[in-house]
């Protein structure tokens, strides 16, 4: 008789399954997609405004950002408005 371990993974993706909020500062890249898009904002917009490379901007929206300074920064470039203090 074999007995199997429960996988930590989850089996349709093989990924570890998320919290349902991160406890890592900063913001994941899904949020920065909604604030994008809700703000009517390209990637090639932001490239525009902020200078930096295409590859840069599509590595944010897939990985986020850890450091609050940082964020802060993008949120102003993709709102054109002062967020305020450093968020995180």
């Amino acid at each position: 008789m074999t007995t199997t371990i429960p996988s930590i993974f989850d089996t349709a993706t093989r990924k570890r399954p998320r919290p349902a909020h991160s406890p890592r500062p900063g913001m994941e890249g899904d949020q920065f997609i909604r604030l994008m898009r809700k703000h009517k904002v390209t990637i090639r917009d932001l490239k525009k405004r902020t200078g930096f490379t295409l590859k840069r901007i599509r590595e944010v929206r897939s990985g986020g950002l850890v450091d609050p300074v940082a964020c802060r920064d993008w949120v102003q470039a993709i709102t054109e408005t002062d967020p305020g203090p450093a968020m995180g």
